[in-house]
């Protein structure tokens, strides 16, 4: 029987390819521009309608929905997070801003020159994410008022917050996102997975992030490597755990929950915090995928379900999509059908991994959801690998300190009051059962060989 791996992936191997840490999220909703897209210089042109040559064509459409709900969502930050000064401030910027109504290249940046100051000082309130998203599902819980919103209004703000973390996430995967490390990540996958038979499963890959780059990349690789085959070999294709269907209508598409059973080998892709990429119905549970277009920023559109749709129906009463992301909250339910399903098979993934290697996963106290399903699950021979990046390595901050003149034990007892990775691995693993690596996620699949050879 082959060892079996099991691979667990933080934010840090998403940074590798440029997108932003949590804790930079919400800065970044208010960074984010409708010059930053790019768009070409025609004045004789309305601005808005100029055509661009890739995915961000189609999130420039959402772009003043997007506008219009962080703007919201920043009167609620700054009127329950800073002063009334602040606030003041903040109204007489916008309010300035919705004066303009031209649509003209010169309208536009004169409108966000004013709206610059007010993003500012949402910017500059010290709120994380983690606080935010606990109100809104504190006050969901209980069905109350905060201050003087509504429940209804909360649950408003609520989803729009959500909106602009997808939408700014999906702006940076379509426009800066760089993912040659998870391609080559990705190749290694598909090269063990073929060194196995169809039947055995020795491969698994769990990650806690929302962007969709682990599997769009696997997905072409996995097609570029099946039209390769003749027509007796065996593909290979991604497999999320749970029956998925393509929003686009594949012919090739193949529910995830059949990929073996139609003689294919799999590789598995847990993920436990759902996907911007994963469109749910409410009322059918149906999640659609498609790996071959930028989809997240559709929610912006009200897309409605393909299977629940009915045309005799009012618009209005058939069920729009929703993407299904489990948010940064210390009331996180778990209780969707399919995320169940997930967790379950990431429970006897890990339950049978003889390695397991985290990458980029700070382990932080607070996602005790994953704490207690590895310490239920890790069998206590199996060998722990942590992959992280320079950043975190306590060697690094101990010579700062001794540069500094503190003596080394003045710089350890530092150390320790900052509770590194490293400290929270050994303390919940155990001492000397971790390997800590600290040349990053890059790096790391250099020397377990990134480089496709073939096969």
């Amino acid at each position: 029987m082959p060892t079996k791996t099991v691979y667990i992936l933080g934010a840090g191997a998403s940074v590798s390819a440029h997108l932003p840490m949590q804790a930079w999220l919400l800065s970044e909703v208010y960074s984010l521009r409708l010059s930053s897209f790019d768009i070409p210089a025609q004045d004789d042109a309305d601005f808005l309608s100029l055509p661009l040559n890739n995915k961000l064509q189609r999130m420039q459409e959402f772009y003043s929905k997007f506008d219009e709900y962080r703007q919201s969502l920043g009167r609620f930050i700054v009127s329950n997070f800073s002063s009334s000064n602040k606030l003041s401030q903040y109204e007489i910027a916008i309010n300035a801003a919705k004066l303009i109504q031209a649509k003209d290249k010169a309208a536009i940046l004169e409108k966000e020159a004013l709206l610059l100051p007010a993003y500012d000082i949402v910017k500059s309130v010290n709120v994380s994410l983690e606080d935010l998203f606990t109100i809104f599902d504190s006050v969901a819980s209980g069905r109350e008022h905060f201050r003087l919103y509504s429940s209804k209004e909360m649950a408003d703000l609520h989803n729009q917050l959500k909106l602009c973390i997808i939408f700014t996430l999906s702006f940076f995967i379509a426009d800066n996102c760089d993912n040659t490390d998870y391609k080559k990540f990705c190749e290694h996958l598909l090269r063990a997975r073929n060194q196995l038979t169809q039947k055995e499963d020795a491969l698994a890959v769990i990650t806690i992030n929302w962007d969709d780059i682990l599997e769009t990349t696997l997905s072409e690789l996995c097609s570029n490597h099946n039209k390769e085959l003749t027509k007796n070999q065996i593909k290979t294709y991604p497999d999320l755990c749970f029956y998925d269907y393509s929003l686009s209508a594949n012919p090739e598409h193949i529910p995830s929950t059949h990929i073996k059973a139609k003689g294919h080998k799999n590789i598995k892709i847990l993920k436990m915090h759902g996907s911007l990429a994963w469109l749910e119905c409410p009322k059918c549970g149906r999640i659609y995928t498609d790996y071959s277009n930028e989809i997240a920023s559709e929610e912006f559109s009200d897309m409605k379900c393909p299977h629940c749709s009915d045309e005799s129906r009012p618009q209005e009463e058939n069920p729009i999509l929703r993407s299904l992301i489990i948010t940064p909250t210390f009331l996180k339910s778990l209780e969707n059908l399919n995320l169940k399903n997930i967790w379950h098979n990431a429970f006897i993934d890990i339950s049978e991994a003889d390695e397991i290697v985290f990458i980029g996963y700070s382990f932080p106290d607070a996602d005790f959801e994953m704490r207690c399903l590895l310490k239920k699950a890790c069998k206590s021979t199996a060998k722990i690998s942590v992959v992280l990046s320079s950043s975190d390595d306590p060697k690094s901050y101990r010579s700062k300190f001794t540069e500094k003149g503190f003596s080394l034990d003045e710089s350890n007892k530092f150390i320790a009051k900052m509770r590194l990775p490293e400290e929270r691995y050994k303390s919940f693993f155990g001492e000397d059962r971790v390997t800590f690596n600290y040349c990053g996620f890059a790096k790391y699949i250099d020397q377990i060989g990134g480089t496709r050879t073939n096969e």
